[in-house]
């Protein structure tokens, strides 16, 4: 009779332990991967209900899908630092023709200079040979033609607003609009920013790329903004979950594999 109550504990064992979990691992490079990177991560991953395992250390991060999870959305999340920021249009300097080219640099010209082209250079190295040009960084803005930019020069010290909350907002036949929302600090700086602005342009800069150049007629109270740009429902569901998580350390994945015990 002692056999039959064993006999049923083993029938009736824990799933884990008969089914030890599987799924994807993959291991993500950086550079000073903080607390504040890790909790941006977790509410990036969380806004999109994604469940993940997450391990951290100074250089890199590494998040462990179980089987059957999104591993491709865990990707797209993660590789966009999704940094936004406000700058002033600094408007001594002349704007620049810009061009990507072939292997995803910047070639920047100015008319009539010389010693402005920069092909093969990303953007950081352009931004660093601005900077020691004068008080400015260039940032990009998409031009007309697929591969056609031109650059802004934005001044120093842009505001990098906290964001508490995006949501994409669809209006049928318009452009995808994501509405942002900023703490209260952010809001109050916002405030101050455009007040200085009046009548001058308003750079919306989004990992070194120019979303919008509105001219600021009014101060802007509230705390609030809304993006506009060229993307479908998808992405700008994709973008204001980032955004609502916070900017992420630039993170370059390394290694993607398979965990947990073999298939028999």
């Amino acid at each position: 009779m002692r056999a039959w109550p064993c006999l049923l504990l083993l029938l009736a064992g824990c799933p884990e332990r008969r089914y030890p979990e599987r799924g994807t691992e993959l291991v993500f490079h950086a550079q000073n991967v903080g607390d504040d990177a890790r909790e941006a991560v977790e509410r990036r991953l969380a806004r999109a209900k994604l469940k993940v395992h997450l391990f951290s250390d100074s250089d890199s991060l590494t998040v462990r899908v179980p089987e059957g999870g999104d591993v491709a959305q865990v990707k797209a999340l993660l590789m966009t630092p999704a940094k936004l920021e406000l700058c002033e249009e600094f408007v001594e300097s002349a704007v620049a023709l810009c061009e990507r080219v072939p292997d995803g640099g910047v070639t920047l010209e100015h008319e009539g200079q010389s010693g402005c082209a920069y092909a093969g250079a990303d953007a950081a190295t352009v931004r660093a040979q601005a900077q020691a040009a004068g008080p400015s960084r260039v940032v990009l803005e998409e031009g007309e033609g697929p591969q056609k930019y031109r650059s802004r020069f934005a001044a120093s010290g842009c505001l990098m607003p906290r964001i508490v909350d995006a949501q994409p907002v669809t209006a049928e036949g318009g452009p995808a609009v994501i509405a942002v929302s900023f703490d209260d600090p952010s809001g109050t700086e916002f405030e101050a920013l455009t007040r200085k602005l009046v009548r001058k342009r308003l750079l919306i800069v989004l990992d070194d790329v120019v979303l919008l150049a509105p001219v600021v007629m009014e101060p802007i109270h509230g705390g609030k903004a809304q993006l506009t740009g060229r993307w479908s429902e998808a992405d700008a569901a994709l973008l204001a979950a980032q955004l609502a998580g916070g900017p992420v350390p630039v993170l370059r994945l390394e290694k993607m594999s398979t965990y947990g015990p073999p298939r028999l």
